[in-house]
């Protein structure tokens, strides 16, 4: 059969049955000659007559012709629209009084999402450590006879390029070992030598069954956090459980290990306390906590916000600058997370678990941003307008601007552009009261 035939019956058939087919039922309707498709013409049918394929249940492709006038990725993104998650690298913004539920839930779902994803790159180091555990038992068996060669070579019965070629199918080139690492070897005075001239990186004894560990947890985590949302006492009472017993073992750390606590508190800006029914137990946390430096390390993602003078509910520029800098912090937390994780989300999105929207159009200016401080302010508060203009495009008709709309309109001047600059005014001049030095 040459190609044109193979072309054209499988393009007729498709057209006839757009629903697609897969290979075994298309060599089956058409009695190709061919067990498997040739991947030549394959390629060429994708180009010839817009053939694309896609899985589905199984391992079996579907193929189907494009439809005229259709995007080759629409199939893909209704796929992607029917994921079980939904990735954003910028958070549900919400103003200042609104329900947070969607912000909430929206965190939880990227949370889920990394914790997938770590649990895929886990299983993934587990694969690749019983790999490199069974090619060093392997390279150990053949050990023996590797010295008998070294002792054969030495009395002269086998030349460079036989012991070579042993050397090559003990120690494969797939292992990044090359021919000079074998004449390297070939230069060892004892047979000691020769077995650690070349050595096998090997893991921490508990590193196997640390990443069990932390897979499993994982699985537990989410389905304790499913069940904790529905409101299982359960699920409730057994996260509780799981608190209490961390804190303590933390607090154990604290005292063992008062150094390396530190430096992690340093950076961190929440801590785990135990609350008792005893009155003394502020106290005892208070002076717990005064030791660990709580937060001196300030990080990119949560910066530490100065306090002016004045309460923040009756100033509603503070509340606004102060959310919109938490949502761009965590929205750079956020790229962060996925560029340690980006193979695995990737591979989690091919697989149709995950689909992940375009972002908004005012993330792009956080590249560069650095940490919000007094002298990146004039960069944050341009990403801060781009943000609540994007975000909330109707936000100078809530009811917390009602003063600058009333004092714009005594001067007639209440224009939506000139009541949304004024605001926007606002919450960048509370931006500065609020920028910590540095």
């Amino acid at each position: 059969m040459r190609y044109i035939e193979f072309r054209d019956s499988i393009q007729r058939y498709l057209l006839a049955h757009p629903e697609g087919a897969t290979w075994a039922e298309l060599r089956e309707a058409l009695s190709l000659p061919y067990p498997r498709p040739c991947s030549e013409w394959t390629r060429r049918l994708e180009f010839d007559i817009d053939l694309i394929r896609r899985k589905r249940a199984g391992n079996s492709l579907i193929w189907k012709i494009l439809p005229e006038n259709a995007s080759p990725f629409q199939e893909f993104e209704e796929e992607c629209r029917r994921a079980k998650f939904i990735l954003r690298l910028s958070p549900v913004f919400t103003p200042p009084g609104d329900d947070r539920d969607a912000t909430k839930d929206d965190f939880f779902t990227f949370s889920e999402i990394i914790g997938l994803a770590e649990d895929t790159r886990l299983q993934k180091r587990k694969r690749d450590l019983r790999k490199r555990q069974k090619r060093l038992r392997e390279f150990e068996k053949s050990l023996p006879k590797l010295k008998k060669a070294l002792r054969d070579h030495k009395a002269g019965k086998i030349d460079d390029a036989h012991l070579l070629g042993m050397f090559s199918e003990i120690i494969p080139a797939n292992e990044s070992t090359s021919m000079a690492d074998a004449k390297t070897t070939l230069t060892a005075s004892s047979p000691r030598q020769v077995s650690t001239a070349r050595e096998i990186p090997q893991e921490p004894p508990w590193t196997e069954e640390m990443l069990k560990h932390k897979s499993g947890w994982l699985k537990v985590h989410t389905f304790l956090s499913d069940q904790a949302i529905r409101g299982d006492a359960e699920a409730i009472t057994f996260l509780l459980d799981i608190a209490e017993t961390a804190t303590l073992l933390l607090m154990g750390a604290e005292k063992l290990h008062p150094e390396t606590v530190r430096n992690i508190s340093m950076k961190k800006s929440f801590w785990p306390v135990l609350a008792s029914s005893d009155h003394d137990w502020v106290d005892l946390a208070s002076k717990r906590l005064s030791t660990l430096a709580l937060g001196e390390q300030p990080s990119i993602f949560k910066s530490r916000l100065r306090s002016p003078r004045g309460a923040d509910e009756n100033n509603p520029a503070r509340l606004w600058a102060k959310a919109a800098v938490r949502a761009i912090e965590q929205t750079i937390w956020r790229h962060l997370s996925f560029s340690i994780y980006s193979d695995e989300i990737m591979d989690l999105i091919e697989k149709g678990q995950i689909w992940w929207p375009d972002s908004p159009r005012w993330v792009g200016s956080i590249r560069g941003l650095g940490q919000f401080s007094k002298a990146s302010l004039k960069s944050w508060s341009f990403t801060v307008r781009a943000l609540i203009r994007e975000e909330v495009p109707d936000f100078h008709l809530r009811p917390e601007w009602k003063n600058v709309r009333a004092s714009l309109e005594a001067r007639e001047r209440a224009t939506p552009g000139v009541i949304q600059n004024k605001i926007l005014d606002n919450i960048c001049s509370a931006l500065e009261k609020i920028a910590p030095s540095g």
